[in-house]
């Protein structure tokens, strides 16, 4: 199959037309929270959801707002529209870092730069996301789409659990960290999956071989990576004092540059987001609201005000053996990137 034929059952493409339409009209409600002393980070907020996030935090009393971006000079720019939009907000209240998910390296100074400048962070979103049709490999070594919407949120998450935790523990209330995932965890099948996974390989291993790249699988690939991440490492933070509650969320379809400049699919998929998707300011409740959920959400995955507990259409067996072996990849490969995690997981037990 080239990348122009249409990889997608006609029935299924309807009716995912069909829901996303239903969705537009039905969006979540616009969260009636206060985060008002609270510190929260946002990543991959200078445009669209994030950017709406950022804002909503701001508007919600956040007391500081760290803006991590990947250029200072985007950061300026997301700081006088917030600033622009709501001119009581005290600008010595919002900081910039710069942060870019495609380098490890770049996502390990700015934890530790975060850190340092706050010892306490009540919210940490992780919005940083990439769809790219196109097979390519960082400086790094991976699969780009697969160190930004996976691996590099969860290295963020763990390098940030001892202030996470240690938060927690001063407030006597549990941080929280949301991120921005998506529903399309839930449609991976069993033919999009690599037949070595997970025997041989894991789900991460499989989608470093360009053979194994289906340009409108792969996102949705990598976003049940996140899920499962999230999902483990949930339970190993079970039973630690402070520890933050972590869970995904899904925005739905939303009109967004995500999907800009990718030649044939910005055709394909762009006019279907004008038609059918929600505004980014809608699809930002989520993101925001899920700030706000208690015990229950804990590895959760946050839609349309509600928990979603559907499970991901590939085999029951498959998606656990995804999920464990992928766990324990990714403490080996995380710990070869930065060894800082190891030492993180192991105060955890």
């Amino acid at each position: 199959m080239t990348a122009l034929e249409w990889p997608v059952d006609k029935p299924v493409f309807q009716n995912g037309l069909m829901k996303m339409y239903r969705e537009k009209y039905s969006p979540p409600k616009d969260p009636e929270v206060s985060f008002e002393g609270k510190t929260v980070v946002i990543t991959g907020c200078n445009t669209g959801l994030g950017l709406e996030a950022a804002v909503k935090y701001a508007v919600k009393g956040c007391s500081h707002l760290v803006l991590g971006v990947r250029t200072k000079e985007k950061g300026e720019a997301t700081k006088n529209s917030i600033l622009s939009r709501l001119p009581s907000f005290p600008a010595d209240h919002i900081s910039i870092q710069t942060v870019d998910y495609s380098s490890f390296a770049s996502v390990t100074s700015f934890a530790h730069s975060v850190a340092t400048a706050h010892p306490q962070i009540d919210i940490l979103a992780s919005n940083a996301g990439l769809v790219d049709p196109n097979f390519s490999l960082t400086a790094d070594g991976n699969e780009k789409v697969v160190q930004v919407n996976y691996l590099s949120h969860i290295l963020l998450a763990i390098l940030l659990l001892p202030t996470l935790i240690a938060t927690g523990k001063a407030k006597k209330t549990p941080s929280h960290v949301v991120f921005t995932g998506s529903m399309s965890h839930l449609d991976a099948e069993n033919a999009h999956v690599p037949d070595t996974v997970p025997e041989k390989l894991s789900l991460r291993e499989a989608l470093q071989d360009k053979a194994n790249f289906k340009p409108l699988f792969h996102y949705g690939l990598t976003k049940l990576l996140l899920q499962t991440a999230v999902q483990n490492l949930t339970s190993a933070l079970d039973g630690v004092p402070g520890a933050p509650i972590m869970l995904t969320c899904c925005p739905a379809a939303c009109k967004t540059g995500l999907w800009d400049s990718k030649g044939f699919y910005s055709y394909l998929i762009n006019p279907m987001m004008t038609v059918c998707g929600r505004t980014p300011e809608e699809g930002s409740r989520t993101l925001v609201s899920a700030a706000a959920l208690g015990e229950e959400a804990r590895g959760g995955f946050w839609k349309n005000d509600k928990l979603n507990e559907e499970s991901p259409k590939i085999r029951r067996e498959l998606f656990e053996g995804i999920k464990k072996r992928d766990w324990e990849d990714l403490q080996v490969f995380l710990e070869g990137v930065e060894p800082e995690t190891k030492s993180i997981l192991d105060g955890l037990k």
